[in-house]
């Protein structure tokens, strides 16, 4: 009886370790980089960008959400331009874009990129490409998104004296 006990302890004891490493090894999906949000990331270079979306209020022009991440520890960055789809995105005039070493940047607080284009209708995907004075261009399919619910208090583009007239 008390032979039976022990065996059946030690094989308890031995399916232990193998049983309890299943999923451990470097592919492991706790290993893997999870944002639970809406938007889509980059980090390929070594500045990251995070989170990116575009939110409109009206079909044809947004403001591009992101967060950028400079991931060198001893040089800074500066982000020069911003296109969707190809086209030119407007950065604020006077607006920070400067990344220092080992710092992050909101474009969303205060909203500093504004863009058209015919794909900026929620719903839709474009294609947003941030350039840096040094870092490589990095480039997401963002997801475009009706300003309301999360992003009912981003600031959106004011209509040009052209798009008014």
């Amino acid at each position: 009886m008390t032979t039976t006990r022990i065996r059946a302890a030690l094989v308890a004891a031995a399916l232990v370790p193998a049983l309890s490493a299943c999923a451990t090894n470097f592919g492991a999906p706790t290993e893997q980089d999870y944002i639970p949000a809406a938007g889509v990331s980059n980090r390929d270079g070594v500045v990251n960008v995070l989170n990116t979306v575009i939110v409109t209020g009206n079909d044809g022009a947004g403001t591009v959400v992101a967060n950028l991440v400079n991931t060198s520890v001893t040089d800074a960055d500066q982000l020069t331009s911003v296109t969707v789809d190809g086209q030119p995105a407007q950065i604020a005039p006077g607006a920070n874009t400067v990344l220092p070493a080992s710092s992050s940047l909101n474009l969303a607080d205060p909203a500093i990129v504004f863009a058209t284009g015919d794909n900026i209708v929620p719903g839709g995907y474009v294609n947003v490409t941030f350039t840096f004075t040094d870092a490589e261009a990095a480039t997401v399919q963002a997801p475009v998104f009706a300003a309301e619910d999360d992003f009912a208090d981003v600031t959106l583009p004011q209509p040009s004296v052209e798009q008014a007239g």
